[in-house]
């Protein structure tokens, strides 16, 4: 796997800039000038895609239960379907936590490592002595 590392191509006026990170997908471009005034929020863009924890307030999970739907199909049939929602796991004991939060869902997407859930559980990690 490649490292993060941002990566600006900086264009002139009227055509858009865009900025890469050279480990995964994330990208973004900018139109604004002169370059100094937004290259700050380029670099706040990029720092915040490395951990998907900054700025977010913790707030207590949600744990949306899985919803199953029977209805009636072709020739007396019945058709369930499932719906389910990511759930995220403590990887110091392994207890079910909750929903995943849209900013770890694109965390896994992208590629970086998600942060670890022992501080927001509370709990001792659990290993072999």
């Amino acid at each position: 796997m490649t490292a993060h590392k941002l990566v600006c191509d900086w264009q002139g006026s009227g055509t858009p800039s865009t900025h890469k990170c050279a480990g995964c997908g994330w990208e973004v471009q900018t139109y604004a000038k002169p370059r100094q005034a937004i290259a700050a929020a380029v670099q706040a863009a990029y720092n915040s895609h490395l951990d998907p924890q900054t700025g977010l307030d913790p707030m207590p999970r949600t744990n949306t239960p899985d919803v199953i739907t029977a209805k009636p199909g072709p020739n007396g049939t019945i058709r369930r379907t499932r719906k389910v929602r990511v759930k995220r796991c403590c990887d110091g004991c392994g207890e079910v936590l909750g929903d995943v939060t849209d900013a770890e869902l694109e965390a896994a997407v992208n590629g970086p490592n998600l942060p670890s859930m022992i501080a927001e559980h509370g709990c001792q990690p659990t290993g072999a002595d």
